[in-house]
């Protein structure tokens, strides 16, 4: 399939951030490297917006993963029983939550009680991370072992959730449940998709913990894609040109327009010895550049 460049990536991330209201006012700062690997930079008030940043860029399609590197920073001094009382407050809000203790040591949050399921520890967890003062959180929350769901209402749900994320949509991964126990089978492309499909399939109301027996297998077609930008962007004389570069049924497809004949040719050497590389499964190369001087 096709790939986006370095710089569209960026800008995705920059857009979907600002597109969050929360998130608007601190502008934030993005870079993508090399490695489809976000990082992010900056200052936001609590704990909640700091994750909600890293869900948002982590979501992108084509983002292998995320440094978040953002600062928490509170207007004014707050020691542990203030920042305690303000995640209480939180928590009593709702009415699933009350009866979750806190305590809070050097600023972390250590939540303490019982949660029907993962979900509710999860809710726990961001409720809590709203709270000012809070620079990171502990559960230590035990799920209730008594289980009235049932297990392929909650497969069906597990299913759906997963499906919502189209950087798992490709995946073959196959969810069972036992006694509200998911267990995750079948492969990803890339680690950082199975930690995805891990943490969302405990997000589902109902799940009480989570087995992960999922494999990693790269996807060599994206492998191969991704050695050819890497390689173009080195190359200053043609990193700016609009290519876009797939693979289809075994074959390199090249498309785009390049500015001369020397372009042209970098670009064409560059997947010839990708193509090279990949011979067991590469077949050929389908080459659709065009020279457009303007």
């Amino acid at each position: 399939m096709p790939k986006r460049s370095i710089g569209e990536l960026e800008s995705q991330v920059v857009q979907a951030l600002a597109a969050e209201q929360l998130l608007r006012p601190y502008d934030l700062k993005v870079a993508v490297d090399r490695g489809r690997v976000v990082h992010l930079q900056g200052i936001v008030d609590v704990l909640a917006e700091k994750i909600q940043a890293e869900e948002i860029a982590r979501g992108i399609r084509g983002i292998f993963g995320v440094e978040n590197s953002v600062t928490v920073c509170t207007d004014g001094d707050i020691n542990d029983d203030a920042v305690r009382f303000e995640v209480a407050e939180e928590l009593h809000a709702d009415p699933q939550l009350v009866h979750i203790g806190v305590d809070v040591h050097g600023g972390v949050a250590h939540l303490k009680g019982r949660v029907d399921s993962l979900a509710a520890e999860r809710k726990a967890v961001r409720t809590a991370a709203k709270a000012r003062g809070v620079r990171g959180i502990r559960s230590n929350l035990k799920v209730e072992e008594s289980w009235p769901h049932d297990s392929a209402t909650l497969t069906t749900n597990v299913d759906r959730v997963l499906a919502g994320f189209p950087q798992l949509t490709g995946s073959a991964i196959r969810p069972e449940t036992d006694r509200g126990v998911v267990t995750l089978t079948g492969s990803v492309t890339k680690a950082e998709d199975m930690e995805l499909a891990v943490e969302m399939a405990g997000t589902v109301e109902g799940v009480r913990s989570v087995r992960n027996e999922l494999s990693v297998n790269p996807d060599v077609e994206s492998i191969i894609v991704t050695e050819i930008m890497d390689e173009l962007l080195d190359d200053p004389f043609v990193r700016e040109a609009p290519l876009v570069f797939a693979v289809v049924n075994g074959e390199i497809q090249v498309e785009g327009a390049v500015k001369n004949k020397e372009q042209k040719r970098r670009v064409e050497q560059a997947v010839r010895e990708t193509a090279r590389k990949h011979r067991n499964q590469i077949i050929g190369v389908n080459n659709k550049l065009i020279i457009d001087p303007d």
